[in-house]
């Protein structure tokens, strides 16, 4: 990788602020689909987003391909970079698929789609959240306070509080239909 250019205070806490918002959209997708509960399309719906926003907060921390525009773990840690990417190690088991099958299965309409079984077709949700929350602690246990901006939980508030898991609900399954069954409804319930 190119050398970077060294971000300001400022620009490390303004970009902390739009890591916080990833952090918390990962976790609070993660939870509701934890849960359970939901119908067809939310579920697809806030798998699509968690395993998204798993790609962003990846791409943050282990970049595969950066750009120079592409705001990176490494930039809070420009002062000692490797020591840092030796607290953080490599991409949790969990997670190293995650790039690939988002980008084959989710961000781009592809005909890699077409081979993958119902089987494949399940992402981990339990595991890969606690495989991130582990890398985003190490992330905020080791930048320097003044990089993160007030839009940064408090420690005391982050990780959002965890729902209660049951064997069933530690793997989502993505469906893909080419149509709803008639009997679907796409009506959001009132209650």
């Amino acid at each position: 990788m190119a050398a970077r250019a060294k971000r300001t205070p400022e620009e490390l806490r303004a970009a902390s602020d739009h890591l916080a918002y990833e952090v918390g959209m990962f976790d609070a997708t993660a939870q509701r689909l934890m849960a359970g509960g939901l119908d067809l399309i939310f579920t697809n719906a806030l798998l699509e987003s968690f395993t998204v926003h798993t790609r962003v907060l990846l791409q943050f921390l282990i970049p595969t391909k950066p750009r120079n525009s592409h705001v990176l773990a490494d930039d809070f840690f420009a002062d000692d970079l490797m020591a840092w990417r030796k607290v953080r190690g490599g991409v949790p088991k969990t997670l190293a698929h995650v790039n690939r099958r988002v980008g084959a299965e989710i961000a781009h309409l592809t005909y890699d789609r077409q081979s993958v079984t119902p089987e494949a077709k399940f992402w981990n949700v339990h595991d890969m959240r606690q495989a991130m929350i582990a890398m985003i602690e190490g992330f905020r246990s080791h930048v320097r306070p003044e990089y993160l901006g007030a839009g940064w939980p408090v420690a005391e508030e982050f990780p959002v509080s965890p729902v209660q898991l049951t064997a069933a609900t530690n793997a989502i399954t993505m469906v893909n239909s080419v149509c709803l069954p008639p009997a679907y409804s796409t009506k959001v319930s009132e209650d």
